[in-house]
């Protein structure tokens, strides 16, 4: 009898270690795959140092405008005016806000000229954000009725901003916009730039974002599909299309 317990015990002391041993082999794989998920992110963060700088950094930020071309839809609108539209409607009410969500690419034309690519810009609390665009076109009407600008209807102002359902902010809390200077909207600088201000915001605990693309904008809402963004419906005002992308260790973008 004495030599059965033993036995069981023996029995049970080994059984014990095996299933201790599979616990610990399995918190060691979780724990590797957290290390190599936060070696990546870090990475993609740390590329912020090489190829991209923060938007509010940039020694000049009226070469911005120069994103203008392809990002504001007034033809008749003259240039200067066109350049304050874009600095307004995509810019500002970002880099006012958050600045370090906002970052640019440029590209090293030569050793004495600097190209503007794209840039991408993020606001962490996008609910507080809309909760005050009315203010905004307040003040935005204000100015545009301020200016010479027969050319440029200031209810156009109204248009600018989307209007979005609650339930958006709750699971994408963050929203993000990208201006890029040439018409593919594959450039794989913006798909990088997307990338970077998603891990920023990340790793200060956001998460989920949300972009808003004007409807007729098919080669964005390409982009934004290609990248791995799932569509989230339209806005309350019908102009917009919504797509939202969590940020999670287990939520990775497409290449």
């Amino acid at each position: 009898m004495d030599e059965a317990v033993a036995d069981a015990a023996n029995n049970s002391s080994e059984s014990s270690d095996v299933v201790m041993t599979e616990v610990q082999g399995a918190v060691h794989g979780i724990r590797s795959e957290w290390r190599r998920r936060f070696d990546e992110l870090e990475n993609t963060v740390g590329s912020v140092n090489k190829f991209f700088k923060y938007i509010v950094d940039c020694p000049n930020k009226d070469r911005l405008v120069t994103l203008s071309i392809t990002s504001v839809d007034y033809p008749n609108v003259p240039f200067a005016l066109q350049k304050e539209i874009f600095l307004d409607k995509f810019i500002l009410p970002f880099l006012d806000a958050s600045p370090q969500y906002c970052f640019m690419a440029q590209e090293l034309v030569s050793s004495s000229e600097k190209k503007i690519i794209c840039s991408v810009s993020a606001h962490p609390d996008a609910r507080s954000f809309f909760d005050k665009i009315p203010s905004l076109v307040s003040s935005l009407r204000a100015k545009y009725d301020g200016l010479d600008s027969e050319k440029f209807d200031v209810d156009e102002i109204e248009k600018w901003f989307p209007t979005v359902l609650d339930d958006i902010f709750d699971r994408y809390p963050a929203w993000l916009d990208a201006r890029l200077l040439v018409d593919a909207y594959d450039s794989v600088p913006t798909k990088k730039l997307v990338q970077v201000a998603a891990a920023t915001l990340f790793v200060n605990g956001c998460s989920g974002v949300f972009v808003t693309i004007p409807n007729e904008h098919e080669d964005h809402i390409s982009f934004y599909s290609r990248l791995g963004f799932s569509e989230l419906g339209k806005s309350i005002d019908g102009r917009f299309t919504i797509f939202g992308h969590r940020l999670a260790v287990d939520e990775e973008f497409r290449e």
